[in-house]
């Protein structure tokens, strides 16, 4: 059998590495893939059946399947963002996340009577971010004691919180034990000081030592935590130095990511500038890969998954059964988790989620019913993370053959050196462990290759993700905002409302002009339809840019204070900033606060209202010759009101309508 690829490097007296170029032999990937969101290629499939039917089936009837189940509470806020990720997160603080603890109680409430969840015992709760220790100690002891109570999380269940170093002190730890935490995941990702600054971390490593050691006083059971490698300029001795450290502390488990430079952080800006060391090669990175792997083995870890290893104290039991084909219940924004053949997604955006629940949940964001062949590969693929594959415990039905649909991947990794034959089922090898992303992604596109031509609701990328691609879970957020402003807003935010605003009043005055010198403004109706519809685009890009409940008060607050400059008119000012103000309070008590939808329709019904009214006014002055000031007041506020309160009705309406067909808005 071919290796992969063959290695040699020594180490200088101060501890640097020299490498010497590798010589592929027999490579069957050109690249690395990174991240286990590569092996997604069996959820492009196009649609089959009705899976809103399917989930309400399963949620309130139950189902036959016996399934093992897990649950996962995303948390999308972080006290501080590291430099090398854009994953479904942004600032936060404390506050923020208790706010947002509430809507996952809600959601947690509307599961409490459903068959599905009295019908099976939950053997793991993850709960990640996010940065969840973001959370108030007394609202994450309460918030994880009523996901134990609901979910019938007992003694034996584990229990996962994804935490930073810096995030934790003793009361928060003895707290989560209490609860019932038993397993935490921690974001070390080095315990080299400089290379932690870089990375945006926080803490030293007399921190980390301190904090791990308070963990273990405090009574969690599992410590676990990230270590990365493929760092800019990270030479092989100090990631050797980040391995003897976690091996020191006698970590239950280690988790080993390559580093990935996802587009639009800073670690990627930095490197396209060459402000930051570029990444160790391809030859190198395995090297590194392979030199880990056996340091830990040597060391009595385990390799459990792709990128965990584990001592017997860490069962690790969320991964391991999300990857056996088991269930995850998804809560919160962002959330995605399977319900049998079911793979599901909640609304990425925290207030598309509030809606989504607001009523009693009403569908996910995205969903798709796999076919039988589909789910067979997710299997598949869920194996081969685990270092195996067994064609007769892999999911399947009567219709399948799996060593048929197989065969030919089998026999090829077979022959290049990264699957061995046991007795009982297929093993990767030292090698094939390295690759193991690569090769589960080329068994998933089995199904890709045979639905070219198909779309999915919940379709991900299943290559070019560890690239520089942007991860399908990544949701781009720009930097903290340290400007001073009012009600939440910066100085920049109302800047851009100021600005828009501005290009309103431009805009409509070169429409104004072009319509009367083309005679286009004697068609009744036509001016003032194609002037509002010009300014509720350039009004959708403000919010857009600054959605934040209050956008509508401040946004038409500038626009009034422009229109009284240009038109001398106090009152018709006063008329649309009572208007705004107005269609803020209508939307927050609908429920439809913060949302670009029901803003924008009202703002299209305003706008033409108020135009209407101007001009019933200016009629009927001309006709009694007697100016009621009243008149003028009466209608703008009442045309203001109209249009939010239509608008917001319409657009909560039309927002339910788009997350019940399981569409990203």
């Amino acid at each position: 059998m071919k290796k992969a690829m063959n290695t040699n490097s020594s180490l200088t007296n101060n501890g640097t590495h020299h490498y010497q170029e590798i010589k592929y032999s027999g490579a069957v990937f050109e690249s690395r893939l990174r991240s286990h969101m590569d092996t997604y290629g069996w959820s492009q499939v196009s649609p089959t059946g009705y899976p809103k039917k399917v989930w309400l089936d399963i949620i309130k009837n139950g189902k036959s399947e016996t399934n093992r189940r897990t649950a996962y509470i995303h948390v999308p806020f972080c006290g501080t963002l590291c430099t090398f990720c854009n994953f479904q997160r942004k600032p936060g603080t404390p506050a923020m996340a208790a706010d947002y603890a509430q809507l996952i109680k809600k959601e947690l409430q509307w599961y409490q009577n459903s068959a599905y969840v009295l019908q099976g015992r939950f053997e793991a709760l993850y709960m990640g971010g996010g940065t969840p220790s973001l959370l108030p100690t007394d609202t994450l002891a309460g918030l994880i004691n009523i996901a134990r109570q609901i979910l019938g999380l007992d003694e034996s269940s584990e229990i996962t919180i994804e935490s930073t170093i810096h995030d934790l002190d003793e009361e928060k730890l003895r707290a989560m034990a209490q609860a019932g935490v038993t397993r935490i995941s921690l974001g070390v990702q080095s315990f080299n000081t400089s290379i932690r600054r870089q990375l945006g971390r926080l803490s030293d490593k007399q921190t980390i030592y301190k904090t791990i050691e308070t963990a273990r006083d405090a009574g969690i059971k599992t410590i676990s935590a990230d270590i990365l490698y493929r760092l800019p300029g990270q030479s092989v001795r100090e990631f050797q130095n980040d391995l003897d450290c976690a091996v020191e502390l006698n970590l239950d488990g280690i988790s080993l990511y390559p580093l990935i430079a996802m587009t639009g952080t800073p670690l990627e800006k930095g490197l396209k500038t060459n402000k930051i060391a570029q990444l160790p090669n391809l030859s190198i990175e395995m090297e590194q890969c392979k030199m880990a792997r056996n340091i830990l083995i040597t060391s009595g870890y385990k390799q459990d998954t792709s990128t965990h290893f584990i001592k017997e104290d860490d069962r690790n039991l969320y991964a391991n059964v999300r990857l056996d084909d088991g269930d995850c219940l998804p809560i919160g924004c962002s959330a995605g988790g399977y319900l049998g053949p079911l793979v599901l997604m909640n609304a990425m955006d925290k207030q598309m989620y509030q809606v989504q629940i607001s009523g009693g949940k009403t569908g996910y964001m995205a969903s798709v019913n796999l076919p039988a062949k589909n789910r067979l590969l997710r299997s598949v693929t869920g194996q081969l993370q685990r270092g195996f594959l067994n064609t007769k415990t892999i999911w399947q039905n009567d219709s399948l053959e799996p060593e048929k649909i197989l065969k030919e991947r089998i026999d090829k990794y077979l022959d290049k050196g990264f699957l061995t034959k046991t007795t009982e089922q297929y093993e990767l090898t030292d090698d094939g462990w390295c690759w193991s992303y690569n090769i589960a992604a080329d068994f998933a596109n089995i199904a890709k290759s045979e639905n070219s031509n198909s779309s999915s609701a919940f379709a991900m990328p299943s290559s070019n993700i560890s690239g520089n691609k942007t991860h399908p879970h990544a949701l781009k957020y720009g930097k903290k905002k340290n400007g001073k402003g009012m009600r939440g807003f910066t100085i920049k935010d109302i800047s851009v409302l100021g600005v828009m605003c501005a290009l309103v009043i431009v805009v409509q005055f070169i429409f104004a002009m072009i319509f009367h010198i083309t005679g286009i403004a004697l068609i009744p109706g036509v001016m003032q339809f194609v002037m509002s519809f010009a300014s509720c685009i350039i009004l959708f890009i403000a919010l857009k840019k600054v959605p934040k409940a209050g956008a509508l008060s401040i946004m038409t607050a500038v626009y009034s204070m422009i229109t009284m400059l240009l038109s001398g008119s106090i009152l018709m000012g006063f008329g649309l900033i009572i208007g705004g103000v107005m269609g803020d309070i209508t939307a927050k008590t609908i429920g439809g606060i913060q949302k670009t939808i029901p803003l924008i329709i009202a703002l299209v019904i305003y706008r033409t209202s108020q135009t209407t009214f101007s001009k019933l006014y200016a009629f009927i002055t001309e006709m009694t010759q007697v100016q009621l000031v009243w008149y003028l007041i009466l209608f703008s506020i009442f045309a203001s009101a109209a249009g939010a309160v239509a608008g917001g009705l319409a657009g909560i309406k039309l927002t339910k309508k788009i997350t019940k067909a399981g569409v990203m808005a």
